[in-house]
């Protein structure tokens, strides 16, 4: 049977278990998350009452990525697969494996590719009164921020060291 608040077990998994008795569902969001929920965490909870967990992921949608960030590379992909039945049937999308060594289809993707790393260097420059060269290698990462994962204090910390450094003499 379930141990829900054994005084051995440690406070925050005691605070784990009373959330999952009061909650009405428990949602891991990733798959992985939650298949560690269910296989591990609280496999006993699971066992218990396997409705309570569920997967709803918070994941960026084709629609949302490619379509609307990316109108360009949609565009191509709806060009070259025939239809735009891609954008709702997302496994659809291995169907442009078969253009990878088409010079045609690569000339397209790299001239979408090389317009919004322009673009991109372009807002830059505006925004920072930074130049980058739209030929150089791009590393972006595009995370919201969350203060409960102190990505916050994080970024903060980012700008302090930035400021500090463009003070400092050569």
């Amino acid at each position: 049977m379930l141990s829900l608040v054994e005084e051995s077990t440690p406070k925050k998994i005691r605070m784990a278990n009373l959330c999952i008795i009061g909650s009405h569902k428990v949602n891991g969001v990733a798959k992985i998350h939650s298949d560690l929920l269910t296989t591990t965490l609280f496999k006993d909870f699971y066992e218990f009452f396997p409705t309570k967990f569920i997967n709803i992921t918070n994941g960026v949608t084709t629609r949302r990525w490619i379509v609307c960030a990316n109108p360009l590379l949609a565009d191509l992909y709806t060009e070259y697969l025939k239809t735009d039945e891609w954008i709702l049937d997302t496994p659809r999308l291995r169907e442009i494996e078969r253009f990878v060594e088409d010079p045609d289809f690569q000339s397209k993707w790299q001239a979408i590719k090389l317009n919004n790393k322009r673009k991109l260097a372009e807002w830059v420059h505006h925004n920072c009164k930074v130049t980058i060269n739209e030929n150089s290698l791009f590393d972006i990462q595009v995370k919201r921020i969350h203060e409960y994962k102190r990505q916050f204090m994080n970024i903060l910390y980012v700008i302090y060291r930035y400021l500090t450094i463009k003070e400092m003499t050569p």
